[in-house]
């Protein structure tokens, strides 16, 4: 019962998350063999990819990538090490904290994940570190809950400074 309460207060009233800001100072962490990075604009391409796991394979994947944005992952030739996305618009909503960013010189990239087995080895950071090179606006920014300070590390490991985001509106989620 306990739980349950739990569930529907955080659902009525979340908790405040407070996100730091990052944007990409270089240089690029170095790629040793056999890692490469993919970027995957297509809906075709990333159903096709048996290196993309299963679970990707849904809905919100498919809307993302209709909407423009990208995936990017960071393989060894067989399975994705780690992965997340690169926002495809001008204008980012940040759903955690209700708010849009204004920064629209700078790529937003965001939901990055490690499955477990492969934390602690640098995955997350070469990928964030290399993900500029692939772009033609080298200006990357990505964001962090102030309380994953493992998230934090690898960020600043990948070559990226504090940043200080400028928002739109508040409460602008009809962008």
């Amino acid at each position: 019962m306990k739980n349950l309460f739990k569930k529907i207060k955080n659902r009525l009233f979340p908790p405040k998350i407070e996100l730091v800001f990052f944007v990409f100072e270089g240089p690029a962490l170095p790629l040793s063999a056999p890692l490469q990075i993919v970027m995957i604009d297509s809906l075709r391409k990333f159903s096709a990819d048996t290196r993309i796991p299963d679970l990707l394979k849904n809905d919100s994947s498919e809307k993302r990538l209709r909407d423009n944005d990208r995936f990017v992952y960071l393989t060894d030739g067989e399975e994705a090490l780690s992965w997340g996305w690169v926002f495809g618009g001008t204008a980012f909503y940040l759903f955690e904290i209700d708010r849009t960013s204004c920064h629209k010189d700078n790529i937003f990239v965001y939901d990055f994940f490690t499955p477990e087995k492969h934390r602690n080895r640098g995955y997350y950071a070469t990928l964030l570190s290399n993900i500029p090179s692939l772009l033609e606006n080298p200006k990357v920014t990505v964001g962090a809950a102030i309380h994953n300070q493992a998230s934090i590390r690898g960020i600043k490991k990948a070559g990226y400074i504090p940043f200080e985001m400028e928002f739109c509106e508040k409460n602008s989620s009809a962008f």
